[in-house]
């Protein structure tokens, strides 16, 4: 074998080879998983009715804060552009606190909060691209537990007082982007708005200067409707 025809094999082998490991290096950017984590915060756009009930004051409201979290989400990519995205977090707690003709009630009391999301995406780059900008519409299911009273709600109200808070299903929009930093590793940044409604039921063991009145429920209507911001790092596989 000449010199010349083993060069030519040898350039071919490696070309062979570095062609193959372009493929695999191309492939290795096409995973149909993501897993990303990282932090969440609401910002509430609350309004209320009136809280009603026998022996109740005029122009009873509340507001709640703005709480921060951790999140993390799970994505599974079909095709190029289309992907299901479920958003999780630890529970949240949301503080309570009197407004209108309540306002002089610092603390009504706090309620954890719990709101799985799922997302239905559509990416407007392919998904080998390492800018991924996209639109979601959100599925949200918002469970409200533990909730506990101040001893300032239970003055004013005579009495010792649970509070229960409905469930909320409803939807909403998001927009997102998915980073490519390097190989498989990315940084997320997602905005977005839930309409999140519930019905928050207070019930009184009523006393008036130790004399028994009775039990007596009082019933407000609450619109949440969050804007929601997550910044979160993620890895595909």
């Amino acid at each position: 074998m000449n010199l010349s025809l083993r060069k030519a094999l040898f350039l071919g082998f490696v070309l062979a080879i570095a062609t193959v490991l372009g493929q695999e290096t191309s492939n290795n950017k096409i995973h149909k998983n993501l897993i990303k984590l990282g932090a969440g915060k609401l910002i509430n756009n609350t309004s209320t009715t009136d809280l009603e009930g026998p022996l109740t004051p005029t122009g009873y409201r509340i507001d709640v804060n703005n709480p921060t979290g951790f999140v993390g989400s799970y994505t599974r990519f079909f095709g190029k552009h289309m992907g299901i995205e479920v958003l999780l977090g630890l529970p949240l707690t949301l503080k309570i606190e009197g407004a209108g003709e309540a306002s002089f009630v610092e603390s009504v009391g706090d309620v954890k909060v719990l709101p799985p999301t799922v997302l239905f995406n559509y990416y407007f780059t392919p998904i080998e691209k390492d800018f991924r900008p996209y639109l979601g519409i959100a599925l949200n299911h918002t469970i409200f537990y533990n909730a506990e009273s101040s001893q300032q709600l239970e003055e004013t109200l005579f009495g010792e007082t649970e509070i229960d808070l409905s469930s909320s299903t409803n939807i909403g929009g998001f927009a997102g982007l998915n980073y490519r930093i390097y190989d498989q590793y990315f940084a997320s940044f997602i905005a977005g708005y839930v309409a999140v409604s519930t019905k928050a039921t207070t019930t009184t063991d009523t006393r008036v200067i130790g004399i028994p009145i009775g039990i007596i429920e009082r019933e407000i209507e609450v619109d949440l409707n969050p804007f929601v911001f997550l910044f979160t790092l993620g890895m595909s596989f």
